[in-house]
């Protein structure tokens, strides 16, 4: 990519192995809190100014609802953070219904505890929305306009094909590197499981933590300011794998039909084709 014109904002692949950016981290924060917005605003666009260039805030947990927070105000509020700059948004897509499968398996801790099959979550829970491109639409597209609004696939970025994000980005030099990271969500499949690593979840460590009375006291304070990094460490661990039925060829052809009218739109809008 051209340095000279543009700074990349945002996470490096695999994650956790370099730090984020103190804008994006800003940005993220007013995101994710609703608080701060005006401020990462204008930071933003203080920087723009500064460095002269444009930024590259990239991270997939934009759309990605989480506790208490869904996608949809997640957005809402990314909207009002970069509200008076010039802004172009592009969406990685993909084959909606290997991409919800996906997104089951890499969020399987918190799916399982629903006590709901994976086609129900698919075609009903909201955190899927996000892959039912209509609905992802018309969301996204009131909220920025068409005009701003790129659409790029999954599958080219896969096949090294780059040629929608230089068009995104005016046509700059691209490094290649994707395929380097290929292997990186790979799991151990059988013919009908897939198996899925398990992390420590740790919460005694936010029992003990509560129990010694958390930020009001100097001992809670310094078990956080001590005990954060080994913490995260442990949390990073896969110390167990659970297997997860595969998708059967029946279940994907079902719902392949129930997703083809978000397909069709997709199409219509954007050209894009599954």
């Amino acid at each position: 990519m051209d340095h000279s014109k543009y700074v990349y904002l945002g996470v490096a692949q695999p994650r956790g192995e370099s730090e984020s950016d103190a804008l994006f981290k800003q940005v993220l924060t007013a995101v994710n809190t609703g608080e701060g917005i005006k401020a990462a605003s204008k930071a933003l666009q203080s920087q723009m100014r500064d460095k002269k260039k444009s930024l590259i805030l990239s991270e997939e947990m934009l759309t990605v609802s989480v506790a208490g927070l869904e996608w949809q105000e997640k957005l809402s509020r990314l909207k009002d953070v970069i509200q008076g700059a010039d802004f172009r948004l592009l969406i990685t897509i993909r084959e909606p219904v290997s991409a919800m499968f996906s997104f089951y398996l890499e969020l399987y801790s918190r799916f399982k505890g629903k006590g709901e099959e994976f086609s129900h979550l698919a075609k009903n829970n909201n955190d899927f929305q996000i892959y039912h491109y209509d609905n992802l639409l018309s969301v996204v597209l009131p909220l920025f306009g068409k005009e701003n609004v790129w659409v790029n696939t999954f599958e080219d970025l896969v096949n090294d094909d780059y040629e929608g994000v230089k068009a995104f980005l005016d046509f700059p030099e691209m490094e290649s590197g994707f395929s380097e990271l290929r292997k990186n969500n790979v799991k151990k499949r059988t013919g009908n499981a897939v198996y899925v690593p398990v992390r420590m979840r740790l919460k005694w460590v936010t029992k003990i933590y509560q129990l010694l009375g958390g930020s009001d006291t100097i001992v809670g304070r310094m078990l956080r300011s001590l005990g954060r990094y080994p913490v995260d460490k442990l949390r990073k661990i896969n110390y167990r794998h659970v297997a997860v039925p595969a998708l059967s060829d029946d279940d994907q052809a079902k719902l392949k039909e129930t997703m083809s009218q978000t397909m069709n739109v997709l199409s219509e809008q954007f050209g894009v084709k599954y």
